[in-house]
């Protein structure tokens, strides 16, 4: 009976060519299927006035929380190679909305509207922080 080719070891010898934390071995978080990474990722959100804050990663779950002035949230275990997503809008008339994401203490992404809106989103990628 003829042998399946076997997969090359993930210790084969090849560098891996992306920086940054490696994901653990144990699957955990919101979706189990997916490999998880130990990141400091602050989310931050603004409104002139009351706003509504919705985050999360694409893979879910999404929370949302209503808030005045400034609203952060700092997240230590996410989704490996993940999008996450951060949307603020104004909890009542248009206002300036602000959203901010800062990986490891760097900012990857950041968005304040010039004057009275709707939304305004946020998002950056769990792996690489952008």
């Amino acid at each position: 009976m003829p042998s399946e080719p076997s997969s090359p070891s993930p210790t084969s010898g090849a560098e891996d060519p992306l920086p940054g934390p490696k994901p653990s071995v144990e699957p955990t978080g919101a979706n189990p299927r997916l490999p998880t990474v130990d990141r400091a990722i602050r989310l931050e959100a603004t409104a002139a006035g009351r706003g509504t804050v919705t985050w999360g990663q694409i893979e879910g779950p999404f929370q949302s929380a209503t808030f005045t002035g400034t609203w952060s949230r700092t997240l230590e275990t996410v989704q490996f190679d993940s999008s996450i997503l951060v949307v603020v809008e104004p909890a009542g008339a248009p206002a300036k909305l602000g959203c901010r994401i800062v990986v490891d203490g760097t900012e990857v992404a950041a968005r304040t509207t010039a004057g009275d809106a709707t939304i305004t989103r946020c998002s950056a990628n769990t792996r690489l922080g952008g």
